[in-house]
């Protein structure tokens, strides 16, 4: 239950804790970070935020103020949820479990190492467009192609079994990307 005597007693207090919650709505940071730069003890920011919220007098909760505040806080984690998601469904990330610990966490080292395998390829290697495909089609795409190492006099020479001249001419440009 709030203390509703304790707020009408310090008004001193209240107006700091609406001014620290404005400014961490308008900063666009996390409560923890705001809390860590500007010295505030995270748990009193939360015990505030829902006592003045309970009182209804926080500028922060009003109707045209909510939304833009859960709004900043949330966006800075939508592209973290869907780097789960993706590796979720695409590393088969979700439900791997062996026999031991040290075995379960070798296995998860080896899938976060692709992973960032991965996303250096994307970053150095894909032209914009397609650098945002999910894992899946990358794989399928550049990792998962048949081919024949052979030889050419002395030279090796891969031979190619991509069809599509647009795929096989993408594919030929990242290998001498690679080589170089």
């Amino acid at each position: 239950m709030v203390d509703q005597v304790q707020l009408a007693k310090d008004p001193s207090r209240k107006n700091f804790w609406t001014l620290h919650f404005d400014q961490q709505t308008q900063s666009g940071q996390s409560v923890s970070i705001y809390c860590r730069v500007h010295q505030l003890n995270r748990g009193t920011f939360f015990k505030w935020r829902k006592r003045l919220a309970a009182g209804g007098n926080s500028s922060l909760l009003s109707l045209d103020r909510a939304g833009e505040g859960l709004w900043r806080e949330y966006r800075l984690r939508a592209n973290d949820e869907n780097i789960i998601k993706e590796n979720k469904e695409d590393f088969g990330l979700e439900g791997f479990a062996l026999n031991g610990f040290y075995a379960t966490e070798a296995a998860m080292l080896v899938r976060i190492m692709y992973y960032n395998i991965l996303n250096l390829f994307r970053r150095e290697m894909l032209p914009e467009p397609e650098s945002h495909q999910r894992t899946q089609t990358l794989r399928l795409k550049y990792f998962i192609s048949p081919a024949l190492l052979g030889r050419n006099g002395k030279s090796p020479v891969l031979r190619l079994g991509i069809r599509k001249q647009n795929v096989r001419l993408k594919f030929i440009h990242i290998l001498n990307k690679i080589s170089t």
